[in-house]
């Protein structure tokens, strides 16, 4: 996916909710396995915070040129962050951003990712094949990857390693909170981009 700065309209929003099961998600065959480990990357807890989150496209396929919106929605308030994991294994965080440093969602309280500002936008560009979404809530700050793997973009925030330093990082840091008591809940969602309809 590449990002731009306008917004479009937005379409219908499909809801799933935590955890999502790969080989439900339309996209999910045009994974890499690079892909498929990042979508499986970060443990699974059962708790109270429940997350649910929904793109704007019923068949979860997006043909170059069109906009994917994100909506998220927990039943607490929560810390969310949302990861974007491209075909050709680019990372990109796509919550918090530019526009949207602010990551504590208020229960009950949808969110819309980027913001229906119309500053920003995720347009279907460059490579082709299957994206993996992956959105984190907790109820306290989560600091997924490491602040020097972050490089500042003009909107989104681009993550500096490959698929395998950070499907290591979400294993370790999502794996902290077991002793904790921190509540933790992820959404992955694999979505397919197509040249055209």
């Amino acid at each position: 996916m590449r990002f731009a700065t306008s917004i479009a309209v937005l379409g219908f929003f499909l809801t799933t909710a935590a955890p999502t099961f790969a080989e439900e998600d339309p996209g999910f065959r045009d994974l890499s396995v690079e892909q498929v480990k990042a979508y499986h990357a970060g443990s699974q807890k059962q708790s109270s915070l429940k997350l649910t989150a929904s793109v704007n496209r019923r068949d979860m396929t997006y043909a170059r040129g069109e906009t994917l919106k994100l909506r998220v929605q927990t039943n607490e308030d929560a810390y969310v962050t949302v990861f974007n994991v491209g075909p050709t294994g680019k990372i990109t965080q796509l919550f918090p951003n530019s526009f949207q440093k602010d990551n504590l969602v208020k229960a009950n309280s949808e969110t819309e990712i980027p913001s229906p500002n119309g500053k920003a936008e995720i347009k279907i560009s460059g490579d082709l094949g299957g994206e993996v979404i992956k959105i984190f809530a907790s109820d306290k700050p989560l600091k997924l990857v490491p602040e020097t793997m972050l490089s500042s973009g003009e909107v989104f925030v681009a993550v500096k390693s490959d698929v395998g330093e950070f499907v290591r990082n979400l294993e370790v840091t999502t794996a902290a909170p077991t002793t904790s008591g921190q509540k933790i809940s992820i959404v992955n969602m694999a979505v397919k981009t197509v040249a055209s309809r």
